[in-house]
């Protein structure tokens, strides 16, 4: 009779993964943290410790915002959500799969500034700033060697996934007027295209990848629609007295709101300096301009057909004969 034996052998030094809850996105920085520990908390002292990352090469939102998003497949009585779909129907059409995976070598080190510890302990890091380059299930596979005392290896695997991280310069946002609000604000339609920092679509399907917010000025008067192409797009309304042009901030869990606005938005400062009056000679410490009422008139020109806000602010540079 044939049969398998697992065996699980004491002793020896432990290898684990350093509890890591942050939530990644393209674009972040990531320090994949082992340890390696007896059980009295002593490490081996000659030890070297590689790692490979197995991660996609593409990105699956650049993908499906080209075909454009299809509508949910019902198969046997379940739903297929319509980005799941249309990813089965790119890859039946291509006879391959949307994304191939590729490996990446590293080598961990157990150095201060590395491994973000002040000393050599056991633990490995090495701080990865480009690795997370497109979205997908990214597997790390770290094997450590080590020869005091005698010879031997310990391995660990773990995967997460990785999401677009919306990065507001790459971003494009366009707009479209549509008049005062009910408390008088402009409302315009705001169509926006998310990418991350190297330029990938977080595609279509992904309303629930995102919140719009609010912004100090402006606010969403309706709900987000997907577009199906990898944009999307929401009515925003600013405040009557506001200044700063349509804007929203798109939150995403566990990072904080990117903030996009309306690109065609234009803000002039002018300011203007002016003094008038009548001051005798023989004054003596009195203030640069006497007690009184004065008027004069500022002139802008707006070259634009539409309306444009005017805000004013006076700033007294001499108050009670003190120069502020």
């Amino acid at each position: 009779m044939r049969y398998f034996i697992n065996v699980i052998a004491t002793g020896g030094p432990v290898m684990s993964r350093l509890n890591d809850p942050q939530r990644y996105y393209t674009g972040d920085t990531i320090n994949p943290l082992v340890l390696v520990r007896y059980s009295n908390n002593s490490w081996p002292e000659e030890m070297s410790v590689a790692l490979t990352v197995t991660r996609p090469d593409v990105s699956v939102g650049n993908a499906i915002s080209a075909a454009g998003l299809r509508p949910p497949v019902v198969v046997d009585g379940d739903v297929i959500p319509a980005r799941q779909a249309t990813m089965q129907a790119i890859e039946a059409f291509t006879g391959s799969p949307i994304a191939k995976y590729v490996d990446t070598s590293f080598t961990l080190v157990d150095e201060p500034g590395m491994n973000r510890s002040f000393e050599s302990g056991g633990l490995f890091g090495r701080p990865l700033t480009d690795l997370l380059t497109v979205e997908g299930n990214y597997t790390f596979h770290a094997k450590a060697q080590y020869t005091q005392d005698c010879t031997g290896s310990r391995e660990l695997i773990w995967s997460i996934h990785i999401d677009v991280g919306i990065d507001p310069g790459k971003t494009t946002v366009s707009t479209t007027p549509l008049g005062d609000g009910p408390d008088g604000g402009s409302c315009v339609r705001m169509t926006f295209t998310p990418r991350d920092k190297y330029g990938n679509l977080l595609g279509p399907g992904r309303l629930d990848g995102f919140k719009v917010v609010a912004q100090p000025g402006s606010h969403p008067s309706g709900p987000v629609h997907d577009l199906g192409n990898g944009s999307y797009q929401v009515d925003v309304c600013s405040d009557p007295d506001s200044l700063a042009p349509p804007s929203v901030g798109l939150e995403q869990p566990g990072r904080d709101p990117v903030v996009v606005r309306a690109p065609e938005f234009r803000l002039f400062v002018y300011s203007v300096k002016f003094v008038c009056g009548e001051q005798k000679d023989d004054c003596c410490r009195c203030s640069p301009v006497v007690a009184g009422r004065y008027s004069t008139e500022i002139n802008i020109l707006n070259p634009f057909n539409k309306l444009a806000a005017v805000g004013k602010r006076v700033i007294p540079l001499v108050l009670a004969g003190a120069a502020a």
